[in-house]
């Protein structure tokens, strides 16, 4: 993002433009994921992935061959629709998991989904840590990747039946609103918090006096190599002491995470703490994607499970969008130290609010009593 901003003029609104180069994606897929879904309800599967995939590509790649003088409202402009391409993709990867699975395999499928997001972003961040080395514009080249995954795609995958599942709901039954709305709450609410790794993080390095691309993609990639880890455990954890309880525990390891980097700017091994801040968070949310999904899943009939994850689509990517907006006044007024440990505070809230009505139940005295 450094780079980015250099490369087109820098100064302060520049700036703020690189950071949604990163996150505009995520508007687009909040906005289009819904659209996505009735889609593949009508086409289904294969044939609007293997679109979603070319055009992943494409505008995915669009940074290593647009010229700059055609502004970075160019680049953000392939960059929404690159956010298109992923909201299609991540629909319709996650619901051929409900297609496909149920039960216990489905719990133990999400979570091996979610250390294949997070193994590909730990891979994928190293290596444009390593490549803005060479240029700013080599980190967009890794989106061609996607081309791979599209004759794997067709090679392994097939068209199942969208309405297999009998563990669930008869199809009779309404949407689940009122069980959907808050996990795609609580979902919005972990995107703008993990966000701020991402977003924020190489600034933040950058005022500690650390330059290097490659340490920072390291650290940032800390985040997502936490998922890898977490993702196994989440089912486990969950079939245990609930989803619930499993993101209060999430929300407060994102807080110990955010305190851990906050104390870095007053140490002098800033670097090892930051990255150990993002090991923790990535951790937490390693827990939490698989949780979401299996928690989404078991909501409704088979024919609500598109509607279920467009809308779980919608809700993480509309977190990574307004991350920045959140951030940024935050950052303006407090400074970049002052944004994480103010971010820390609202997790450890959240964190306490989701235990305080199971705590007061406990505490509470019986009506005999």
């Amino acid at each position: 993002l450094p780079s980015l901003r250099d490369a087109y003029g820098g100064g302060e609104d520049v700036e703020t433009l690189s950071k949604l180069v990163l996150t505009l994606p995520a508007l687009l897929i909040a906005l289009t994921a819904p659209l996505s879904g009735r889609v593949v309800d009508r086409f289904g599967r294969r044939g609007p992935l293997a679109i979603a995939l070319v055009l992943y590509a494409a505008a995915g790649s669009a940074g290593l061959w647009l010229p700059t003088g055609w502004g970075i409202e160019a680049l953000l402009a392939a960059r929404a629709l690159l956010g298109v391409a992923t909201g299609a993709v991540m629909t319709i990867a996650t619901t051929l998991i409900g297609d496909t699975f149920q039960g216990e395999e489905r719990n133990r499928v999400l979570a091996a989904q979610n250390v294949a997001m997070a193994g590909g972003g730990v891979v994928f961040l190293l290596g444009s840590g390593a490549l803005v080395g060479v240029g700013w514009r080599w980190p967009f080249a890794i989106y061609l990747a996607s081309l791979v995954t599209l004759g794997a795609s067709r090679a392994f995958i097939g068209e199942p039946s969208a309405s297999e599942g009998p563990d669930d709901a008869p199809a009779s039954e309404p949407f689940p609103w009122r069980a959907a709305a808050p996990i795609w709450a609580l979902a919005t609410l972990l995107m703008v918090l993990f966000y701020t790794v991402p977003t924020q993080f190489p600034f933040y390095l950058e005022s500690l006096g650390v330059t290097s691309g490659l340490l920072t993609g390291v650290a940032v990639a800390c985040a997502t190599a936490g998922g890898v880890f977490a993702s196994p455990f989440a089912g486990p954890l969950r079939g245990r002491i609930g989803e619930v309880r499993t993101s209060a525990i999430v929300f407060a390891t994102i807080a110990a995470g955010l305190g851990l980097a906050w104390s870095a700017h007053l140490t002098d091994v800033a670097y090892p703490l930051v990255s150990a801040g993002c090991l923790l968070v990535g951790l937490a949310v390693g827990l939490m994607m698989p949780t979401l999904s299996g928690w989404l899943l078991g909501q409704g009939a088979p024919a609500h499970r598109v509607g279920l994850v467009s809308g779980l689509t919608s809700a993480l990517f509309t977190g990574q969008f307004i991350s920045p907006l959140v951030t940024e006044p935050l950052q303006r007024a407090f400074g970049i130290d002052g944004l994480i440990g103010v971010v820390g505070c609202v997790a450890a809230v959240v964190a306490a609010s989701l235990v305080a009505p199971s705590l007061a139940r406990r505490t509470a005295p019986s009506a005999s009593g």
